[in-house]
């Protein structure tokens, strides 16, 4: 039972826009095979009941196995949205209005596949102002897997 209130939203002081948004998966143990959908929603949440979409990808690499072994070329796939390239549902997401990126990865099988993974997202900032850019990283291990 939380007796204290919840600290005060603090905005960041900046103009940052996000640039990019890059999904990678990493295989472990159990493949997935060439005819399973993976469907991703990658979401702002701005409360418990609010959320503002970044990326939606459909059926990401379709037809395409995630073998559990060959090394990391075989093992690691990437999938990115862009600004530049208008695969990001807005051109104007603003770093000081991210609350709680969530990534929503639904896995659709046909028959019996099961796919063990561990995933990072990395969300790239740029501010015009200072010709740089932010970078920030979230990862998801699976289990037993670090």
């Amino acid at each position: 039972m939380r007796t204290q209130p919840l600290p005060a939203l603090t905005k960041p002081v900046t103009d940052a826009l996000l640039k990019k948004v890059t999904l990678e998966f990493s295989t472990h143990n159990d493949n997935k095979d060439s005819d399973t959908v993976l469907n991703v929603h990658v979401v702002n949440r701005l409360s418990a009941s609010s959320a503002q979409d970044i990326a939606i990808g459909m059926d990401l690499f379709k037809n395409q196995e995630f073998p559990d072994s060959g090394g990391p070329d075989a093992q690691n796939k990437s999938f990115s949205w862009a600004a530049d390239e208008g695969t990001l549902i807005s051109n104007t997401i603003r770093l000081a209005d991210m609350v709680l990126p969530v990534v929503y990865i639904v896995i659709v099988p046909n028959g019996d596949d099961r796919w063990i993974f561990a995933y990072s997202i990395t969300f790239e900032f740029e501010d015009a102002h200072d010709f740089g850019f932010f970078k920030y990283q979230r990862h998801h291990f699976g289990p037993g897997q670090q």
